[in-house]
């Protein structure tokens, strides 16, 4: 399941002096409505439970990656 977050980020503002992106955000008129997802599988695949990875594992591979192409 995954629920709606109380701010859409709409835009970002970029500082060519001080090299910083900043995110612009509005309040989401969807904030806290719950979304669930239903996962299909071929007949003999695997019968694991899906689920969606950690919140803290995809930051950090995300930032990995913005470290991997400074």
């Amino acid at each position: 399941m995954r629920r709606e977050a109380e701010k859409l980020i709409v835009g970002y503002t970029f500082d060519l002096r001080m090299n910083t992106l900043k995110p612009e955000a509005v309040n989401n008129p969807a904030a806290g409505k719950e979304h669930k997802f239903i996962a299909y599988r071929l007949r003999g695949a695997v019968t694991e439970e899906v689920t969606l990875r950690p919140l803290r594992e995809v930051i950090g591979e995300v930032a990995e990656a913005a470290e991997e192409n400074a």
